[in-house]
């Protein structure tokens, strides 16, 4: 039985091999032009195969690029999904990449299948099958592997991103970039450093979370800050890292700097407001009988430099560092004396009034 399994495996994928081969064959007299809109007409009539097979050509090819290219593959991947042609997402994605490597917005657009695309899958042959339509083996997953290959292409994205006179535009990729970094995994994960040199494998079952009670601490028991480094080189952590994309984001488009700063305190106030005490049990009154400025739970009793919050190592009274000092952070941002980012400005007042009214 083990043999036909095989057989039947190896003749799907030389099959699929040869319609592929043919199918692009098709394409491969058409101009680019004339490509994109026969796809586009083909998917705007929900004529999905023909679709995806026109975009499977015309977004591996070398010559073409760009922000149609970005839609181009944004409709492909839609058709993808829809045909339920998972198995065939690895292979394809990668096939774009090798076509357009110094393309910072095709990457940018990569990135983001890399972070949407289910994750489940099997090994058939030792080879990896991503959400195939029917499981048969053992369960694996590839949150982690896609993680990485996400960071690795930004990695590859940056240098051009750099070079992108469209200030607007360039700036979101170092925003992507610090929404990755710290929603894989969250605090607990920016302690440390991701090795973009290697993918890591396949890992059983469906994938897992990644969850800490309180705010990561060092080994003196100190709340954990990531420190901003000059260069994405100089990180020691994914929290430096994600501090350097913060930074970048807001050098590169200077519009966008009260955000980046907005999403800092937002950071920190999650990490070391007062509010984080309410996640994990009751309020034991006793703590605050005997003196009132040291009680674990007198919040009412804490000036704008120091916080009480909840940590890996329990409920803990301590001071905060003006770099790291959420509150400073929104009074900054709240007050500064500019007309741009109104809206952020606003937000950064809303964190302050509900700040003071927790304590």
């Amino acid at each position: 039985m083990k043999h036909i399994s095989r057989r039947r495996t190896f003749v799907t994928f030389v099959l699929f091999t040869l319609i592929t081969s043919v199918s692009w064959g098709i394409f491969s007299e058409i101009s680019n032009s004339d490509l994109r809109s026969q796809s586009r007409k083909q998917f705007t009539e929900n004529n999905l195969q023909e679709a995806y097979d026109g975009f499977s050509e015309l977004t591996t090819r070398s010559n073409t690029g760009g922000k149609e290219l970005v839609q181009d593959m944004g409709m492909l991947f839609q058709c993808l999904q829809r045909l339920r042609k998972h198995t065939e997402f690895d292979q394809l994605i990668e096939k774009i990449i090798a076509a357009h490597p110094k393309d910072w917005r095709v990457l940018s657009q990569a990135i983001q299948q890399y972070q949407s695309v289910p994750k489940h899958g099997v090994l058939v042959d030792n080879q990896w099958q991503r959400a195939p339509q029917r499981i048969t083996g053992q369960v694996l997953n590839s949150t982690d592997r896609d993680r990485v290959r996400a960071l690795q292409l930004f990695e590859q994205a940056v240098p051009f991103a750099m070079q992108e006179p469209n200030q607007a535009e360039a700036g979101q990729l170092f925003v992507q970039l610090a929404q990755a970094l710290q929603s894989s995994g969250g605090a607990w994960r920016l302690q440390t450093i991701t090795d973009l040199t290697t993918l890591p494998d396949y890992d059983k079952g469906y994938g897992r979370g990644y969850s800490g009670q309180g705010a990561p601490v060092d080994m003196e028991g100190k709340p954990v800050y990531h420190d901003l480094v000059r260069l994405w080189k100089d990180a020691k952590t994914d929290g430096q890292r994600w501090r350097w994309a913060l930074a970048t984001a807001a050098e590169v488009n200077p519009a966008i700097r009260l955000q980046m700063q907005l999403q800092l305190a937002q950071f920190l106030h999650r990490q070391f407001g007062v509010q984080t005490m309410s996640r994990y049990g009751r309020r034991n009154t006793k703590d605050d009988q005997n003196d009132a400025r040291k009680g674990r739970f007198s919040v009412d009793s804490l000036n704008d430099l120091e916080t009480i919050a909840q940590l890996a190592i329990g409920v803990t009274r301590f001071d905060m560092p003006d770099e790291f000092n959420h509150i400073k952070l929104f009074r900054d941002i709240a007050t500064a004396a500019t007309s741009q980012e109104i809206n952020i400005r606003i937000r950064a007042g809303q964190n302050l009034a509900s700040i003071y009214l927790n304590r």
